[in-house]
């Protein structure tokens, strides 16, 4: 089977694990971040890049037909205009950082990056943006992907530390919008639920572990030298010298230790 790989250094090369050497270098001319072939068709590929476009390939089109570039889709572009709605309007590029096709419509694919938005887009209507916009996550978006179970759920992480579900918004509209309309008109995507928040590398893990550290409830005199042999001695991540049993001791300067409960 042969396999995408995007670089950093403005190409896309095709490769097999049949031959020593790639098959295939598709030019991007951005750093390419994802790339991937269509569960749909083998001979189709996508990527995005950080100059925030999302490409389509087709290795059936000749080399010299754009490198077989089909599309170049600007992610920025705002979403088409709507019947009694001011225009929306555009944003600044942003580097794009994953995508993924949809398992069902062959005609999806979610981009997401560092704006800290996903969309979504439908090839075959190009020119008229995202149908779905989903914003949401507080920091960049690294990865997303399509529900293999259900057609219009995705899932993301992000740097903010959290991985949330998503519906786009289809199967809230008539026909799924598998006819050209716009799910968005219909109630549109949202967030469906989110988990697994990490504190420790979150801006606030600073300030919930001092709230922490003030429900010590006590402070007892002990040098290390007094550590009863019970007691595991350990480096804590600040260099601190913690000792562990029932509770977590941590030295505070002195000889003196906070004991966590």
């Amino acid at each position: 089977m042969e396999r995408a790989r995007p670089s950093w250094d403005g190409t896309i090369k095709i490769w097999s694990p049949e031959q020593p050497a790639s098959l295939t270098t598709l030019p991007t001319h951005s750093c390419t971040y994802s790339a991937q072939f269509s569960p749909h068709a083998p001979s189709v590929l996508s990527a995005v890049s950080s100059d925030s476009h999302l490409r389509i390939f087709d290795l059936r089109t000749p080399a010299s037909a754009s490198n077989h570039l089909t599309l170049s889709i600007p992610i920025h572009a705002p979403p088409k205009a709507r019947p009694g709605i001011a225009p929306p309007i555009g944003i600044p590029p942003s580097e794009a950082l994953t995508h993924d096709w949809n398992k069902y419509r062959d005609t999806i694919i979610a981009t997401a990056g560092v704006d800290r938005t996903i969309r979504t887009f439908d090839i075959r209507m190009a020119g008229h943006g995202p149908v779905a916009v989903l914003p949401g996550h507080e920091y960049a978006v690294r990865r997303i992907t399509w529900s293999p179970h259900l057609p219009d759920v995705l899932l993301s992480a992000s740097y903010d530390m959290t991985c949330r579900v998503w519906t786009d918004g289809t199967a809230m509209g008539h026909g799924g919008g598998t006819n050209g309309e716009d799910p968005m008109a219909y109630g549109g995507g949202k967030e469906l639920g989110r988990m697994g928040r990490h504190t420790e590398f979150y801006p606030d893990g600073q300030r919930q572990r001092k709230a922490m550290e003030e429900e010590l409830e006590d402070v007892v005199d002990m040098s290390t030298e007094d550590l009863d042999a019970r007691y595991v001695l350990a480096p804590d991540p600040k260099g601190d010298f913690v000792a562990r049993r029932d509770g977590l001791y941590k030295e505070v300067g002195g000889g003196k230790k906070r004991v966590y409960r």
